[in-house]
């Protein structure tokens, strides 16, 4: 924003201490570019840039202990979704629990679960802030998957978290779930159950003689599609290899860029470097008629490509 006669950038921080002391905020360090007026081109336009630099004052900030020990400081919610409590064996149970409020969670880590005969994974916690009206807010997101061939429990979980305005402890309480894991037939009682039926016996021969055709044919056909595969990508190949030769061929045709493009395209950029500012000047001065001045084409093209 503009104040009397000054532009102004402001850059908030929001600071978060991890424990009590005295600590120093470092100043801030800005590089600030300001136009050259000293060097103005020939229409009396300035070009080029000063810079400076400017630094703000240190903060010396004291941070006083917790009325109370807790897990957590702000004020925060609890969610918790679990996708089934009746699983088969084997099969993933997953839970998910989100954090969010008042305060900071990038410190936060929720504790591993540890259940007897089960298996536990989980993915990296996500966290999330962002600032409101000067405070800070959190969000953290924590998901589990829980894999076993018994009944088990998912063990409930509390932390204790200290509201600064109140000063008053509250628990934030994760419910526990308890599991239950359904039982399958055996795979040996199935088959006995096969082998005294003739008629099915009989039906199982003709069915796998059926399968073993089937499997032929799919072969010959995924063979075929490797060999039309194969064929296409090589058409490929040779078409983008004929498609470089004729570019490389226009290319080859082209004539240099005009002095007068030249010209406008490294315009803007004389500040930049002293070699384009002189290539700019020997432009003007062939744009203006003067022939004794020498420039070298394959330079003035390579500047010209940097800003294309």
């Amino acid at each position: 924003y503009i104040k009397g006669n000054y532009q102004v950038q402001e850059v908030r921080y929001i600071l978060t201490a991890q424990q009590e002391g005295n600590f120093t905020a470092t100043p801030a360090h800005a590089k600030v570019g300001v136009a050259d007026r000293s060097r103005r081109d020939i229409f009396g336009m300035s070009f080029g840039t000063k810079w400076k630099k400017a630094m703000s004052n240190s903060l010396e900030i004291e941070v006083l202990a917790q009325t109370q020990e807790s897990d957590l400081v702000g004020d925060f919610t609890v969610d918790v979704t679990i996708d089934a409590q009746e699983v088969k064996a084997n099969k993933p149970v997953n839970l998910t629990v989100k954090i969010e409020g008042k305060g900071n969670l990038e410190s936060f880590e929720f504790p591993q679960y540890e259940i007897d005969a089960v298996t536990v994974y989980s993915d990296e916690a996500k966290i999330e802030t962002k600032v409101v009206d000067g405070e800070l807010y959190s969000n953290y997101s924590k998901s589990f998957a829980f894999i076993s061939e018994d009944d088990f429990t998912i063990p409930g979980r509390s932390f204790s978290v200290l509201t600064p305005e109140a000063h008053q402890m509250k628990a934030l309480d994760v419910d526990g779930y308890d599991i239950k894991i359904k039982r399958t037939l055996t795979p040996s009682s199935t088959t006995g159950n096969t082998a005294t039926n003739g008629v099915v016996q009989t039906n199982m021969s003709r069915a796998t003689e059926s399968k073993e055709v089937t499997v032929e044919k799919q072969v010959e056909v995924k063979s075929l599609a490797w060999w039309m595969l194969a064929v296409a990508f090589a058409l490929g190949a040779l078409f983008m290899v004929v498609l470089k030769w004729l570019s490389g061929l226009r290319r080859g045709k082209v004539n240099p860029y005009k002095e007068s493009e030249a010209l406008k395209i490294l315009y803007g950029h004389m500040s930049e470097d002293a070699q384009i500012e002189e290539m700019v000047r020997k432009l003007y001065a062939r744009k203006n008629g003067d022939k004794n001045v020498q420039i070298d084409k394959k330079v003035l093209k390579e500047m010209v490509e940097r800003f294309r």
